[in-house]
């Protein structure tokens, strides 16, 4: 690969033999380096594939600035580190352009009200911390200070950019299903959760996974285990009411049927709660 044009010392644009125009980013894959010069192989790291339309990659290659280009590499690249992602190459001009517009908001004033903010941090608490990190680096690196809402709509980028992940409109269902069950948890045992709990980091993922099922209508693969199901319910009788609870709302709001199954395993995930 040929060096087209260098954003920074660790970052610079190319093309395959494809024809598909890549960033690629190493510890000092652009030092020194200028257009035509061969790309040394051995300091390459990571190679973004800017997978769209042609015409629509030359405008945002034109139109976003080297160093936000280079700085969306360095955090796509440590978001796969810190958080153990792979993410679509669809995400690098994705969250490239959404920093760039978020900068240029910031320096207008403009101050856009992210909704989802709050159920980001709660249900993906992962991700929310590593974006607090990415907007850190985005600050030292292009010396801005963007405002709070943009942790959780970088998150979003990145709840959405990973290759085993969903699509906005997706994402938004499963954070409507999850935020509904916790809260309907949260009624029945009569104060808010302990976000910082083990127990609750549990349950949270587990409803993630749950509310995946209820919207793609999969069940959990599951055996007719009458006996742990009656075990629960005599051991643990106030955490499987609330499960019993959850099964009716679910089955009313999204005429889906848990099976016994599922809910042994949210009593048991309530249960834990309940015991603090």
């Amino acid at each position: 690969m040929q060096v087209e044009r260098v954003l920074n010392n660790n970052a610079v644009q190319s093309t395959l033999d494809t024809g598909e125009q890549v960033i690629v980013t190493g510890p000092g894959v652009g030092f020194q380096m200028k257009k035509q010069d061969h790309i040394d192989d051995t300091k390459v790291e990571k190679v973004f594939v800017l997978k769209q339309d042609d015409q629509r990659i030359e405008e945002l290659l034109q139109m976003i600035p080297d160093d936000i280009l280079a700085v969306t590499a360095e955090i796509i690249t440590k978001a796969e580190q810190k958080l153990n992602q792979t993410y679509q190459d669809s995400l690098f001009l994705g969250l490239a352009d959404h920093i760039h517009f978020a900068i240029t908001r910031s320096e207008q004033g403009i101050n856009i009200h992210n909704p989802l903010a709050w159920d980001i941090k709660r249900l993906y608490p992962n991700v929310f911390s590593f974006s607090q990190r990415a907007v850190a680096i985005i600050g030292d690196a292009l010396h801005v200070t963007l405002p709070e809402e943009e942790v959780a709509s970088i998150a979003i980028h990145l709840i959405n950019g990973a290759k085993e992940g969903m699509q906005l409109n997706e994402t938004m269902h499963m954070l409507g299903i999850v935020r509904d069950l916790l809260h309907l948890i949260e009624l029945k045992i009569g104060h808010p959760l302990d976000m910082e709990s083990l127990s609750y980091s549990r349950l949270q993922t587990h409803l993630q996974y749950f509310a995946q099922r209820i919207y793609h209508n999969d069940h959990y693969p599951t055996r007719d285990d009458t006996f742990l199901y009656e075990q629960v319910q005599k051991n643990y009788p106030e955490a499987f009411a609330i499960s019993d609870s959850l099964a009716q709302y679910v089955k009313n709001r999204y005429d889906y049927h848990v099976h016994p199954e599922e809910q042994v395993y949210l009593t048991i995930h309530i249960q834990r709660l309940l015991e603090g």
